[in-house]
């Protein structure tokens, strides 16, 4: 007999109780359905000591100067020493080189007695995609790629053929200040399961960059369909190696569009709670990365287990844990009252008083210890009187037959 509602509908778990019913039942053999991924717990180490990524930068020889102080985004070209003749109009500065990507570039920006630095900066920074052009602080120009790793990003500058003024490109020429570099990957995955249940493996790409921050790339088999969100930038640390967010938040996403599903799938990624060490971590010693997520894929109820509270639990084949029942537990006022009726059994008596049923490890009902054999309960005086008896009666048998056996023997001799 069952107990509460442990087993009946709750919007989470399979049911398989009766509302209502008091009669356990344990379907074994009983198919459990899978369920969909909608959050992944990450944890591990991110070394603190893996080579990062650097960003692909150029800038110019020396500081670009107007007058004797550094050059700003509002002075005209006119007025840097840089200019060696003043440009009119009609005049133009040649840019040519390669993108990021390796595309071949060839522009031109119009210049006169009023572009400033500024109007070269946008001009630079929408001529070679992915890209910043700015001015620092110390006069000096320069060309920074959007994204860390190795890229072929190559500029020039040049006077117009036609051109009255010229800028030195000969003394204070564009160079590559520092070659972008590709940081050390550390590679992980995890499984995503669908609607139906069926998993997916995705790949995770976690890659260090120059600011002190990583990035994560996910990567699945086209034939299983499209990661629509695939990254999560700006992993951060604290310096003490605890998680501190992802660009102001604890938590990113992935959208997933799997082959055979209507609607997207969106996955939370858990890195931790921010200022602790209970996720993902970056101190020094070897990376690792475990992953923890809440899809399972769908399996069969195949065995049952009883906790100390009477909680019957099935075991599915997919490792789900499904609580099915809660055993009833009788207690009563006097339990010396009871009736012994045999057979194991007893009988309420107005001794006793009323059965109560209730939960155990409540109102005095002591504890379940599964797979334990039950303390017997049988009379065992009267069991002892049950046997005497029994022995008598064997005992004043075989003196019958005994005598049965003489008469007969005597009766023989007799008829001799």
């Amino acid at each position: 007999q069952r107990f509460g509602t442990v087993g009946e509908p709750d919007g989470i778990n399979p049911a398989f109780q009766i509302p209502g019913a008091t009669e356990i039942r344990i379907p074994i053999g009983e198919s459990i359905p899978g369920n969909k991924t909608t959050e992944t717990v990450l944890r591990g180490n991110l070394s603190s000591s893996t080579k990062t990524a650097e960003y692909h930068e150029i800038a110019t020889s020396h500081p670009l100067l107007d007058g004797a102080v550094p050059a700003t985004g509002a002075s005209l070209l006119n007025s840097l020493d840089w200019v060696t003749t003043p440009f009119q109009a009609g005049d133009s500065i040649e840019m040519s080189g390669t993108d990021v990507d390796g595309n071949a570039i060839s522009t031109s920006l119009s210049v006169d007695g009023t572009t400033t630095v500024d109007d070269l900066l946008s001009s630079l920074s929408s001529s070679f995609p992915g890209t910043t052009a700015s001015i620092d602080t110390d006069g000096f120009l320069r060309l920074v790629a959007d994204e860390s790793g190795a890229v072929p990003m190559i500029v020039n500058l040049a006077n117009g053929s036609t051109n009255v003024g010229q800028l030195d490109v000969v003394s204070n020429p564009l160079f590559i200040e520092n070659a972008g570099e590709d940081g050390n990957i550390i590679r992980g995955g995890i499984e995503v399961f669908d609607n139906r249940g069926e998993g997916h493996v995705v790949g995770l790409a976690f890659e260090p960059q120059a600011d002190g921050t990583w990035n994560m790339l996910a990567t699945m088999d086209s034939a299983e369909g499209d990661i629509l969100t695939s990254e999560i930038n700006g992993i951060s640390f604290n310096s003490d190696g605890s998680f501190a967010g992802i660009q102001g938040s604890a938590t990113g996403e992935l959208e997933f569009q799997f082959v055979g599903q209507v609607d997207p799938q969106v996955v939370t990624i858990s890195f931790g709670t921010p200022g602790s060490l209970n996720g993902l971590k970056s101190i020094s010693g070897e990376s690792s990365i475990a992953t923890e997520q809440d899809g399972f894929p769908p399996g069969t109820l195949n065995s049952v287990s009883v906790d100390g509270n009477g909680i019957i639990d099935g075991l599915a084949t997919n490792g789900r844990r499904i609580p099915l029942a809660q055993l009833a537990i009788a207690s009563f006022r006097n339990p010396a009252g009871l009736e012994n009726r045999g057979d194991g059994t007893l009988q309420v008596t107005r001794s006793s008083g009323d059965v109560q049923l209730g939960s155990a490890q409540s109102g005095g009902r002591g504890t379940i210890r599964s797979g334990q054999l039950e303390q017997s309960n049988v009379d065992i005086a009267a069991e002892f009187t049950r046997l005497i008896i029994a022995q008598r009666g064997f005992s004043a048998n075989a003196r019958t037959i005994t005598v049965a056996n003489e008469m007969l023997q005597e009766l023989t001799q007799i008829l001799r």
